[in-house]
């Protein structure tokens, strides 16, 4: 009786550690340091009648990323506050003063040590940080109502954080930051969620179709809706996949626009899209008489040529505004940064103004229309997200099957249903609580309909009915066969040791209660030696059993499925990715294949343990009353009978969970990915809402399986009970017919084997369900790893010669491609012939079929017609690896991972640093590396003691090694996040550079978000002796990245122009 719940108590204490280390987990998450409160002072918007109105506000700020060491307690702010307040005030009126006078302010950068702190300043105003380094140093800037302000600087020179600063997602050291209104913000790297492409502009807010269609219509998106199959209805995937940069920036920039904010925050939004398209949307948007006119917007950008129409531009370097002012004031200093900054770019300056200028009378009509009527009417209001998610989960109205996307959470077509049936006449509910309530344009056809032609992610398909016998081989032949077999040898070993020691038992018993002179003569030394030696070999058999079947068969099943569904997942062509949320993958690597790890072996074990101890129990009971196999034979059946239907339930109501769990990992990676725009359009109750009915849809077919566990213990229970009181009646019944052969211990032997049968069985029948429903995640990643794969990675009969390509010539003839089957083409017959050491700049409008044709050389997509050649091999005979490693690419959305400066560029340990050195040389980040070599060499220095950093400081030419073999060992974190996107797109040009010498090299927007000095600079050195046997490949929306390529190629609907 004691065996199973010794047994079960391991396990009951492994589950307590788990316990206990999930607990600290959460709860270190949960005391980890929080967004701060008190960065930003949030104030209304000032009224319509108030001019030159501060609407952002900073006064000496401080600002950091590092994580803060030590904070001010309310004393300390007390103390600090009336100089504080000295401070901001003495700003504010210089600030004033200077845009009143209109005189330009020059900051005293040279005035500041290392830590940017000025010498007026105390060291105890600035909180100290992790890295003890200030990202943003002395800042002063004003934005007063209705202005067009305008950022610039070099690539890392704090541009985006100062924007950061002002949403409060950086930490502030010091100083005062004030913004009034609401916020509307475009990141520098588009922000698209997995909708519609309508849902994706409406963004929460209520649709009026006239102000919508005004915003597409500015925003330049009109053309790229009709391009798209189902229109704005059609979805376009995880991170906008179905669109192009340029496409998801100016999603972004409607999403902005339609918000009717008060405040917008532009970062760098004109970097992915062409000359032509960013002049129309700086005409009609953002500029002096677009849409925005009378708002207040703040423009990061590396377009100078915009810099004209601003009313104040702030030059930043090394994280300090260097010389704030008008463009005017600004340029006529020939020293100044601004000046020397657009050194490089004569007439783009004038360019600009002109374009500005041109066709202005063409834009009014839109402008003053939208100005008057529609952005500045005031908005719609708030959503009321609690009551949403309240009165959802009281009706229980969303369909699970529709969670693959935020499409299948329209909230408000569910409550409109309820107020519908409730009150035909309100609609005051229904304009509070609005989520993505699509209506109708008038003219077009049904939403859903043209919702279902642009349908990108489908529902996540589940097998139906029995797991099939295969999917239990594979577990089987994935865990070994001859261990599996083993383990099964071990397993009846251990029973049958186990039943052994039981029967004699019972012998000693028997001789016991004979009389002397019929003992056997065997001592009580030969008993207890003979059942401690079956005890023994049942312990030996346990442990080589439980040896075998998780140290052997459970990690190798848990690798080679890990390993096939890895495989299978990377293996899988582009369009796969394309219409699979990345939730679904995140499920199948942790929770199925945890449950292939931990739940599978377990109850695999179990199940056979308890299926062995079941057989040999009945078989001793039916050896003491044979009668007992009669009812035996019934009680079995029923059991079979009850865990048919169990194992039916619970087998769907697994895979439901599974199916459910999916959409929760992709919205909470996507809401990770994007928190910084959803704080800034205070959308964050929304999320949570939305997120809370991912989870109640996951609850629901949760919950049921535990009550269906409580349905199976009651008949379990009841059929255990059974099962007691048929071998006790056989046994009264065989000692009321007096059979000869029936003893105490026999009886005694077969009632305690059937109180153990009883929770054997009820075991049994649990970890058989639990078996059956834990497969499912072996057939789910079997789905994966059996993905139609790529074409082989290499194939031996065609493999080119190792110096392939030798000189770089690219042929097209007749080629077409799609992205997917049943899609449109995205080229068209193109014929085109590049000669070998050719620079090639590759323009058209976005969308228009640039990415598409560098993704054709990579074979990234495959072709739909014709072929193309290099240096006279036809591509699509060769092997993928083969192909691909003789390319280099820069593409559009710079990949960094997380690890050192050092493996981003050298993952292979293929160079020396000296190689590395030359590579961030050419990209212009040698002495951006170098200076955080040297600063992190200080810190070390300075945090060691005060006598080594004194010797080290003068030496630093000595030290210059130390320095440099620290900046390669940089830590970036995963994709870059701890990087500006433009020192992004410079790392990935200094991995692509470091493979010369190249043949083929191609840049896809290499450089879209690098200010135009450095990006002449970059282009400089790809121009340079040591590419010039290099075919370059250049596609860019700046005329002067191209301006000096050999040829242009103009691409226009996916064909030659």
């Amino acid at each position: 009786m004691l065996q199973f719940p010794i047994f079960i108590v391991p396990m009951t204490i492994v589950s307590m550690v788990e316990t206990t280390v999930s607990g600290k987990r959460i709860v270190e998450l949960l005391r980890s340091e929080e967004l701060q409160r008190d960065a930003v002072e949030r104030l209304e918007y000032p009224a319509s009648d108030a001019q030159n109105t501060e609407v952002v506000s900073i006064t000496s700020g401080n600002f950091t990323w590092g994580k803060l060491l030590m904070g001010k307690t309310d004393r300390d702010d007390d103390d600090d506050g009336g100089e504080k307040s000295k401070t901001g005030d003495g700003g504010k009126a210089e600030n004033e003063k200077s845009n009143d006078s209109g005189k330009k302010k020059k900051s005293e950068k040279g005035k500041k040590n290392k830590k940017g702190k000025s010498e007026a300043d105390d060291s105890s105003d600035i909180m100290e940080t992790e890295a003890d380094k200030v990202t943003l140093s002395d800042i002063n800037f004003v934005c007063n109502k209705g202005q067009l302000v305008s950022v610039v600087g070099r690539v890392g020179s704090g541009k985006s954080s100062l924007v950061s600063a002002m949403l409060g997602d950086m930490k502030k050291l010091s100083g005062k930051v004030t913004v009034r209104g609401r916020v509307a913000y475009v990141p520098q790297q588009p922000w698209i969620i997995n909708a519609t492409l309508r849902e994706n502009i409406l963004f929460g807010h209520k649709y009026d179709e006239d102000f919508y269609r005004k915003v597409v219509k500015t925003c330049e998106l009109e053309k790229d809706i009709e391009m798209l199959k189902g229109g704005d209805m059609a979805e376009i995937g995880e991170n906008g996949i179905n669109l192009s940069g340029g496409q998801k920036a100016r999603v972004s920039l409607a999403r902005a626009v339609y918000s009717k904010a008060q405040l917008f925050l532009f970062d760098d939004p004109l970097s992915a899209v062409d000359a032509h398209v960013g002049r129309n949307l700086m005409k009609n948007v953002i500029g002096p008489s677009g849409l925005l006119k009378n708002r207040t917007r703040i423009l990061v950008t590396h377009a100078l040529q915009y810099l004209p129409v601003c009313d104040n531009i702030y030059a930043m370097k090394d994280g300090v505004i260097v010389e704030s002012g008008t463009y005017s004031e600004l340029i006529a200093d020939s020293q100044g940064f601004l000046s020397v900054f657009m050194g490089g770019v004569d007439g783009l300056t004038t360019q600009g103004q002109e374009n500005m200028d041109s066709e202005t009378s063409s834009n009014v009509d839109i402008s003053t229309d939208a100005s008057s009527k529609d952005v500045d009417g005031a908005p719609g209001a708030e959503p009321d997200y609690t009551e949403i998610v309240r009165r959802i989960s009281m009706k229980k109205r969303l369909s699970i099957g529709s969670l693959g996307s935020y499409a299948g959470l329209n909230i408000l077509q569910q409550l409109e249903d309820d107020d519908d049936d409730d009150d035909e006449g309100s609609s005051t509910t229904k304009d509070k609580m609005v989520v993505t309530k699509q209506q109708k344009p008038a003219g077009e056809s049904s939403s859903e309909e043209t919702k279902d032609e642009g349908a990108l992610i489908q529902s996540e398909e589940s097998e139906k009915g029995n797991v099939k016998l295969s999917v239990f081989w594979s577990y089987i032949k994935a865990s070994s066969i001859s261990g599996m077999l083993l383990y099964v040898i071990f397993a009846v070993a251990k029973s049958g040791f186990m039943v052994g020691a039981s029967l004699w038992l019972k012998q000693w018993s028997n001789n016991n209660s004979l009389s002397q002179s019929m003992q056997s003569g065997h001592s009580k030394t030969y008993y207890l030696l003979i059942y401690g030696l079956l005890g023994f070999l049942q312990a030996i058999s346990y442990s080589l059993e439980n040896l075998i079947i998780w140290v052997v068969c459970a990690i190798r099943a848990a690798r080679s499925t890990h390993n096939g569904l890895l495989n299978g997942v990377m293996r899988s062509p582009m369009s796969f990715f394309d219409t699979t949320p990345t939730g679904r993958i995140l499920n199948r690597f942790n929770k199925d294949q945890d449950s292939i790890d931990r739940s599978i072996p377990r109850a695999f074990d179990m199940w056979i343990q308890s299926m062995i101890s079941v057989i040999t129990s009945l078989l001793v009971i039916m050896g003491s009353f044979w009668m007992f196999a009669i009812a035996a034979a019934i009680i079995l059946i029923v059991y079979a009978y009850i865990q048919r239907y169990f194992v039916t339930s619970s087998r769907e109501l697994k895979r439901l969970e599974s199916t459910t769990r999916s959409p929760i990992y992709a919205h909470f990676q996507e809401s990770l990915s994007g928190m910084s725009s959803i704080r800034s359009y205070d959308q964050a109750d929304r999320f949570l809402a939305q997120n809370r009915l991912f989870l109640e849809s996951n609850t629901r077919a949760s919950f049921p399986f535990i009550s269906l566990n409580r349905w199976l213990s009651i008949r379990l229970e009841l059929m255990g009970a059974c099962i007691i009181f048929m071998a006790s009646f056989f046994s009264v019944l065989s000692t009321y017919l007096s059979l000869s052969f029936i003893s105490a211990s026999l009886v005694g032997l077969a009632v305690s084997y059937s109180l153990d049968i009883t929770q054997r069985l009820s075991w049994g029948v649990r970890q058989a369900v639990e078996l059956e429903t834990s497969i499912i995640s072996i057939e789910r990643n079997l789905e994966y790893a059996n993905l139609p794969p790529e074409a082989p990675e290499s194939i031996p009969d065609t493999k080119p010669p190792k110096d392939w390509p030798q000189h770089g010539k690219i042929t097209f003839n007749n080629y077409s491609t799609r992205y997917r089957p049943g899609l449109d083409l995205v080229l068209r017959d193109i014929n085109l012939t590049i000669e070998p050491s050719t620079r090639v700049g590759v323009v058209g409008r976005t969308g228009a079929g640039k990415s598409s044709l560098t993704l054709t050389l990579f074979r990234i997509i495959e072709a739909a017609a014709g072929s193309i050649q290099i240096d006279g091999v036809d591509i699509s005979k060769l092997g993928l690896h083969d192909l691909r490693s003789k390319l280099v690419i820069i593409p559009q959305d710079p990949v960094l991972f997380g690890g050192t400066l050092r493996e981003n560029l050298d993952p292979f340990s293929q160079y020396t640093d000296a190689e590395i050195w030359i590579a961030l040389e050419h990209a212009q980040l040698k002495p951006w590396v170098l200076d955080y070599g040297k600063t992190s060499a200080s810190n070390n220095a300075g945090s060691s003691s005060s006598s080594v950093a004194s010797d080290a400081q003068p030496t630093i030419t000595s030290n210059s090694a130390t320095s440099s073999n620290v900046g390669l060992n940089l830590q970036i974190q995963n994709n870059g996040s701890n990087l500006s996107l433009g020192q992004r797109q410079l790392v990935c040009l200094a991995r692509a550079l470091l493979r010369s010498p190249l043949k083929i090299l191609v840049l896809d927007e290499a450089t879209a978000a690098i200010d135009v000095e450095t990006d002449r600079m970059i282009q400089q050195a790809i121009r340079s002796e040591q590419f010039s046997d290099c075919t370059v490949i250049t596609i860019a929306h700046r005329l002067n990245t191209i301006m000096d390529s050999d040829k242009i190629l103009v691409i226009d609907a996916g064909q030659i122009a």
